[in-house]
């Protein structure tokens, strides 16, 4: 099978072009003005809650919703008003689609039978696309006869067979438990890789975004509100609304105290003293703390903050798995919350006074 890896294959710069794209029903924009350049062999993830145009952008890159305005590009190739069987994509969607009357051979050649009456062909096609799956053995059972990840498997190797420019993933995991859902991110993403196909991803779930995605387009009411690597997006949130999507942050809205040399001193609303780099000229800003930037210890009698630190009560612990989430009511009212490796307690308990801090660089301006 003839899939384009890494470095192997002269490409243009971009293998995917969004420019402008844009789409109404009567007064309603779904997706307002998006631009977005996929470069070849990435996985990027179009990640937003519903309603937020992510589904929609998909389809209209499919050809199966036409824009209303803007244009797709494949590499040089303007596709915006070609139809979906000229564009060569592959598409899962969240339903898998298989048909229960074909085997899984049967349903992998489809789309190769729609297009091509060269059966020998054809058939190694089927061959590669299920032993890259590994469900070479598989290929005379029925869907009904197989598990969900392997149905799951069965319809990417459909998509694949095909030999896609593009492969589109609509929510492809949503239907399987998280174990299994885990497990499939990680097989998924390293037959991406492998192959080297230009990827994008529809999903509404930030831990799957961030796991899968060489880059990730968060999507808010029909708009890209930021597209960069997992890492930026977390660490350096562009909105707000980024840094409240993505897991779980800590929002301050303050006024410049002082200004120094590299930074400033921005006192918050609720009376906190944080420091902030590249204010500019702004008198307000609002800033953003992860909850695992923030050390805890029990308080000493007398204790009394400084700049980058706070005292609090224990309101609230809640166990996470892996990590431990503890809700601080600050003397203002407010809550701080802060996360720790569940079983390095030190002893915190619900009721506990404590002071909390954190290194000035892992406070994030907001724009």
């Amino acid at each position: 099978m003839n899939m384009i890896a890494p470095g192997s294959h002269r490409m243009a710069a971009v293998a995917l072009g969004l420019s402008a794209l844009s789409k109404t029903y009567g007064a309603a924009a779904v997706v307002d003005g998006v631009d977005l350049n996929v470069e070849p062999g990435q996985l990027i993830s179009l990640l937003g809650p519903s309603g937020c145009g992510k589904t929609t952008t998909l389809r209209m890159i499919a050809g199966l919703i036409t824009p209303t305005a803007g244009a797709i590009h494949f590499g040089d190739r303007n596709v915006t008003g070609i139809p979906v069987h000229h564009r060569n994509v592959g598409v899962l969607f969240q339903n898998y689609a298989l048909f229960p009357h074909m085997t899984v051979a049967g349903n992998v050649a489809f789309g190769l039978e729609m297009r091509s009456r060269d059966r020998r062909r054809n058939r190694a096609l089927v061959d590669d696309a299920l032993a890259m799956v590994q469900l070479t053995r598989f290929a005379d059972r029925y869907p009904h006869e197989l598990s969900g990840g392997q149905q799951q498997r069965v319809a990417l190797a459909r998509a694949l067979a095909i030999e896609p420019q593009i492969l589109l993933l609509d929510e492809p995991f949503a239907a399987l438990d998280r174990k299994l859902r885990e497990e499939m991110q990680i097989q998924i993403k390293d037959l991406q890789r492998r192959i080297g196909i230009t990827t994008v991803m529809v999903t509404h779930d930030q831990e799957e975004a961030l796991t899968m995605s060489d880059q990730i387009a968060v999507m808010n009411n029909g708009r890209i509100e930021q597209y960069a690597a997992p890492g930026e997006v977390y660490d350096r949130p562009a909105t707000r609304f980024v840094a409240q999507f993505i897991g779980v942050s800590n929002l301050f809205e303050g006024e410049v105290a002082e200004r120094r040399q590299h930074d400033s001193v921005v006192r918050t609303a609720s009376g906190v003293l944080m420091t902030a780099r590249e204010t500019g000229n702004r008198a307000r800003v609002t800033l953003c703390l992860r909850p695992e930037a923030i050390r805890i210890a029990p308080a000493a009698v007398g204790a009394e903050p400084g700049v980058d630190s706070a005292l609090g009560t224990v309101s609230r612990i809640v166990q996470r798995g892996s990590i431990t989430e503890y809700h601080l009511r600050l003397a203002c009212g407010d809550t701080l919350i802060a996360c720790r490796p569940s079983g390095e307690s030190d002893g915190l308990t619900v009721g506990l006074r404590v002071i909390a801090s954190w290194a000035s660089e892992r406070i994030h301006l907001l724009v």
